[in-house]
């Protein structure tokens, strides 16, 4: 089975001063078509900056990626980098991938 969605060593903060204190450090999964995922966790733990992290949407509230990758692979095979995408081509992806 080909992999969907690739997240490695992800590290992620917010604020001026992001890579002192990250809220998101070190999580790594792989998805499949037609897998589901579920993060568990008590409150804080980063499951939601991990999914907003994902489509690069932390981007919005002053967070941003420290570290790892995100790799995407589109309907057509394309694998996209989503750490370093474009916000045209995140746009893309977000609207029909």
């Amino acid at each position: 089975m080909s992999t969907l969605l690739s997240v490695r060593d992800l590290k992620v903060g917010f604020g001026p001063q992001a890579d002192q204190n990250p809220v998101v450090q070190g999580v790594s999964f792989d998805l499949a078509p037609g897998e589901t995922l579920a993060m568990g966790g008590v409150s804080g733990s980063g499951q939601s900056v991990t999914a907003r992290s994902v489509n690069r949407l932390v981007d919005f509230g002053n967070g941003r990626n420290l570290g790892g990758e995100i790799q995407f692979t589109e309907s057509d095979g394309t694998v996209t980098d989503l750490t370093s995408a474009d916000e045209d081509k995140l746009e893309t992806i977000r609207g029909r991938e």
